[in-house]
């Protein structure tokens, strides 16, 4: 099965700010994409299409795959660009805590990789669900803002179930959710400060939607949101974990340790280990692949 990923490469560098604003993609009363869910308030706010508890931790943003930029190459944002009016404000207040919880696995992830915090172990503790649920905001953000550049005219919108998902903590299908990668050694980038997000399309038509994968710090992930036999198989060497009861990140200089609460793990806890030598920020997997 072949595969078409629209990617969103997001990297940490020490280099001044640039505020450009990336252009505005709706208009109107009914940009809220919850809006299907009834109780949309009158005002529309701008919402980080990754999330600025994220974004935040990072000294200067490098963004690459933007459907604005004539090229792939790299250009500096600053987090107060990177919003689109695709939330009413009262649906994006009941996603806040999503945010938290999204910057948080960030910031444990990271500094276990940073070597600029001091060489530590870094422990914590966060809801597995509520994590695998802002990665599904994430990436309504980025298709109802057209952060990623899958060209559709029309508005989109996402299926009722994952609103369900989303909103009302509903329970994903048997097999799907947030996946991952087991089993190899992952480049990071030296800072271990960076993130990509590429929703994932079983044609390549860019219709039939099947989740996202990426990575966050360095570490790959798979948020699968259809029969998981749609997607290609993992790198040769690698498996795939879901729902894991932790993951134990360990480089050079450090570990990171991320006990994950599920109502029912799948998978043990995990270790990845990164190679945090100078790498380029490609993550396996990850990358857009052409027409088979």
């Amino acid at each position: 099965m072949k595969t078409t990923r629209s990617t969103t490469n997001v990297d940490s560098e020490d280099i001044s700010q640039n505020d450009e604003v990336s252009p505005s993609t709706h208009s109107g009363p009914s940009r809220c994409y919850a809006r299907s869910l009834g109780g949309c308030g009158t005002r529309i706010s701008k919402e980080h299409y990754t999330s600025l508890s994220v974004l935040s931790q990072m000294d200067e943003l490098l963004v690459s795959g933007a459907p604005w930029h004539n090229s792939n190459e790299p250009r500096a944002y600053s987090p107060s660009s990177l919003v689109s009016k695709i939330l009413c404000r009262e649906h994006n207040s009941a996603l806040s805590a999503l945010d938290t919880v999204g910057g948080e696995f960030y910031r444990l992830a990271s500094n276990g990789l940073d070597p600029r915090t001091p060489s530590s172990v870094v422990h914590g503790r966060l809801d597995g669900h509520a994590l695998e649920r802002w990665l599904l905001k994430c990436l309504c953000g980025l298709l109802a803002s057209n952060a990623v550049g899958t060209c559709r005219r029309d508005r989109w919108e996402p299926p009722q179930r994952w609103l369900g998902v989303l909103f009302h903590a509903e329970p994903l299908p048997t097999s799907w959710g947030l996946y991952f990668l087991i089993g190899a050694t992952h480049p990071v980038t030296t800072t271990g400060r960076s993130i990509q997000l590429a929703p994932v399309f079983a044609d390549e038509q860019l219709s039939h939607l099947i989740g996202m994968d990426g990575q966050l710090a360095g570490i790959p992930f798979r948020l699968v949101l259809d029969d998981i036999t749609l997607w290609e198989p993992p790198p040769d060497g690698t498996e795939l974990g879901l729902r894991p009861a932790g993951l134990r990140v360990e480089s050079s200089r450090g570990q990171a340790s991320i006990q994950l609460d599920w109502e029912r793990p799948y998978s043990p806890a995990i270790s990845i280990h990164a190679d945090d030598t100078p790498h380029t920020t490609t993550i396996p997997n990850v990358k857009r692949k052409g027409p088979a």
